[in-house]
C-alpha cells in the first residue's frame, strides 16, 4: 500500500470526478471569508475551482455528501456560532434561542444551494466490515468519522478526499491537502 498524497496548490480541480470534502474543508468555505486564514483560503479557492468547472460542465467534479458528514458540517457549525455569542449549554440555552433558528434558517439555506454540485451517497455502513475492519482499526491516533470516511471513499471509484486534517494518514486513498504532516508522507 502507498500514500496517494495531492498538494492542493499543484492539482488541477478536474483531477477527479468525486471529492470527499471533509468537515474542516466545508467549515472553511461556509465561514465568512474575512475570518479564514492564509491556508484556509487556499481550500476555498480550490473548491471555488470545482464549482466552476461544473458549472461550466455539470458532468463535471461533484461534491460527495453522505450523512456524517453533513451531520458533523452542521453540528460544528451551530457550536462555533453558539460559542461566538458566548454560549456554552447547548441544548438549553442556545437551541432555543433566535440566534440559533436565524443561524440554522441561514445555515440550511448555504447547504441547499451546493444541490446541482452534490453527490449524495449511501453511507454502506451495513456493507462495511465493521466489527473486523472498522472497529479493528479505530484507535487513539484515528477520529472514528475518518477512518468511516476512508473506508467510504474505498468503496467509490475516483473519489478523493479533501482534507486539511493531520491525521488522515490512510493509504491508498488519494487526499487532497496543504496540511504538512499529509504531505511528507
Amino acid at each position: 500500500m502507498a500514500f496517494r498524497v495531492y498538494d492542493i496548490r499543484k492539482t488541477p480541480p478536474d483531477t477527479f470526478p468525486f471529492y470527499f470534502l471533509d468537515a474542516n474543508v466545508w467549515i472553511y468555505y461556509l465561514k465568512p471569508r474575512s475570518t479564514l486564514k492564509r491556508e484556509e483560503q487556499l481550500y476555498v479557492r480550490f473548491v471555488d475551482g470545482i464549482i466552476r468547472l461544473s458549472d461550466e460542465h455539470p458532468d463535471k467534479p461533484k461534491f460527495v455528501w453522505c450523512s456524517i458528514l453533513l451531520s458533523e458540517i452542521i453540528n460544528t457549525l451551530l457550536r462555533i456560532d453558539m460559542k461566538s455569542r458566548g454560549m456554552s449549554d447547548f441544548k438549553n440555552q442556545y437551541r432555543p434561542s433566535n440566534f440559533y433558528r436565524n443561524s440554522l434558517s441561514a445555515l440550511v439555506s448555504d447547504l441547499q444551494g451546493f444541490e446541482p454540485y452534490i453527490k449524495l451517497v449511501e453511507d454502506g455502513f451495513t456493507t462495511m466490515d465493521v466489527f473486523n475492519g472498522l472497529l479493528m482499526n479505530f484507535s487513539p491516533s484515528v477520529d472514528f468519522n475518518d477512518l468511516y470516511y476512508v473506508q467510504l471513499v474505498r468503496s467509490m471509484q475516483g473519489t478523493a478526499i479533501v482534507t486539511n486534517d493531520g491525521d488522515f494518514q490512510f493509504e491508498d486513498v488519494p487526499i487532497v491537502t496543504l496540511n504538512t504532516a499529509l504531505l511528507s508522507l
